[in-house]
């Protein structure tokens, strides 16, 4: 009798186990009413693996685009700092840089999801009130990906 190692085998196996069964049961003309069951068994337990290994590929894909947006929103963030930076002749104790970046460039950066894009618009409408050009140039393609 097969084991099972771990649950990602499980399902294979037992589909392979099936088909041997269901074909035994084919085979001999006394049982071969039994083997529909067994077939409609097996496919119920494909469809249920495709079903699961769909949902799991969308979650993968997901994830993906999540991370590329990610991605290029710090890039954005990180653009807007060095024109933030060119702004105050680098002086990261302007009230201006102050107000777009009060924690530095890296306490945005490393947020993710809800807390970076409440961040983002901090700092969107910090330059609005400060910076306006910056706050222009920047808004749109910030907004789009946070």
């Amino acid at each position: 009798m097969a084991t099972i190692r771990d649950e990602s085998a499980s399902t294979p196996e037992l589909l392979r186990d099936a088909r041997f069964h269901r074909a035994t049961l084919l085979a001999d003309p006394a049982t071969a009413s039994l083997a529909k069951p067994v077939e409609k068994s097996s496919n119920e337990l494909k469809k249920a693996r495709n079903q699961t290994e769909a949902a799991e590929d969308e979650k993968t894909d997901a994830l993906a685009r999540l991370q590329r947006s990610d991605f290029e929103l710090d890039e954005l963030i990180r653009d807007c700092e060095l024109d933030v930076l060119k702004l105050v002749k680098k002086d990261r104790s302007s009230p201006i840089y102050k107000a777009a970046f009060p924690n530095g460039l890296q306490a945005i950066l490393s947020l993710r999801g809800d807390e970076e894009a409440r961040a983002v618009a901090s700092l969107l409408d910090a330059l609005d009130k400060r910076a306006a050009a910056l706050g222009k140039t920047h808004r749109k393609p910030m907004e789009a990906l946070s």
